[in-house]
């Protein structure tokens, strides 16, 4: 699998996704039930996410209200490329199969990020990137692989 670059990473956190060093720890054995259960609750909060990106505020000026839109597009690809990794867990696909919509799922949140600027990043949206990150940084040592 490709590693994640450090910009994505540091750019993730910086989000607020919660990814102190996700990559990089330990490798775990794979148990589908358990991953499968944690792309579960990462569509859960991407849900919660999308739904506070889409409640967040008129922007005050054209730019940022544009900004904002294009965030929630972001916001949308992520949510979708999250739901396809936990639609093909749940259909019993593995590691190997998986492991690109993994890394997708982190690579469009980092471009979320850019996008977004300040324009949705407020209190209730951050909440839910930052459960989302966490459910992530679990899920992540399944994906390390040395």
């Amino acid at each position: 699998m490709r590693r994640p670059t450090l910009t994505v990473l540091a750019t993730l956190s910086v989000l607020g996704l919660a990814l102190s060093s996700p990559l990089g720890a330990e490798p775990v054995a794979w148990d589908q039930a358990r991953i499968t259960e944690l792309a579960k609750q990462l569509v859960a909060e991407l849900d919660a996410a999308l739904a506070a990106a889409e409640e967040a505020p008129e922007q005050a000026t054209v730019r940022l209200q544009r900004q904002r839109d294009a965030a929630i597009g972001q916001v949308t690809r992520v949510h979708q490329v999250a739901e396809k990794l936990y639609s093909e867990l749940r259909a019993g696909r593995g590691l190997h199969q998986t492991a690109p919509y993994f890394e997708d799922a982190l690579e469009r949140a980092s471009e979320t990020y850019e996008i977004a600027g300040e324009a949705v990043r407020f209190k209730k949206s951050i909440e839910h990137w930052e459960a989302a990150g966490e459910i992530a940084r679990k899920m992540a040592p399944y994906y390390e692989r040395p």
